[in-house]
């Protein structure tokens, strides 16, 4: 069970301290312990600080085998789990800056995820309506018939253009992925109508300028 003192970082980290070198006999993790100290202990986590100096100490200190060593003993006294971190600088302004620069790089990262996410989910939704179109396409009797082809083109322009309307718009008007999702279903439509995808791409443009 976790005492008084041992719930005060310095005091248990000062106690780790101790009980490292008796069960460690290794000079240079000594060193790299001594020249730590503690910013700030926030919730589970131990904060320690390395002047800039020191920072080559950090790997013996880190190192799996002693990180979880240290973070044993540590959790013994506080009578919790308890994890530690060691970052360059010794003062709590030092910690503070350093969660502010991973703020500011996690929310980056975040907006990198969503643009990534948005981009597929565009490009999911005309690989939908290239099947949709497919689906079409398969209802059709006599699909060699060249008659029965135009209204096969008659029959989606209408899709193409409701995707359109729906997926290019705003921001997204010009997206690369909307632009190549259209031009993959003209080209499908094209394929499968035993026409060019730009002919598709006409009556596409022709049914949206006599809708407007």
């Amino acid at each position: 069970m976790a005492s008084s003192q041992a719930l005060n970082p310095q005091a248990m980290w000062k106690q780790t301290v101790d009980t490292v070198k008796k069960q460690i006999m290794q000079p240079s993790l000594w060193q790299a312990l001594e020249a730590t100290n503690v910013i700030a202990l926030e919730g589970d986590l131990l904060v320690l600080g390395l002047p800039v100096a020191a920072s080559l100490y950090r790997g013996h200190i880190t190192s799996a085998d002693i990180r979880n060593r240290i973070q044993n003993i540590l959790s013994e006294l506080a009578g919790r789990p308890i994890t530690f971190r060691v970052i360059e600088g010794t003062e709590a302004a030092d910690w503070e800056l350093l969660k502010q620069r991973e703020a500011i790089a996690e929310a980056a990262q975040e907006a990198q995820r969503a643009k990534v996410a948005h981009a597929e989910a565009l490009e999911a939704s005309w690989d939908s309506l290239a099947d949709a179109v497919y689906e079409a396409y398969s209802r059709f009797p006599f699909k060699q018939m060249p008659h029965m082809r135009a209204r096969f083109i008659r029959q989606v322009v209408p899709m193409i253009s409701d995707a359109m309307d729906r997926l290019m718009v705003g921001p997204d008007a010009d997206h690369e992925r909307n632009h190549r999702g259209l031009a993959r279903v003209l080209d499908r439509v094209g394929t499968l109508a035993n026409v060019p995808g730009t002919v598709v791409a006409l009556h596409v443009e022709e049914y949206r300028q006599r809708r407007a």
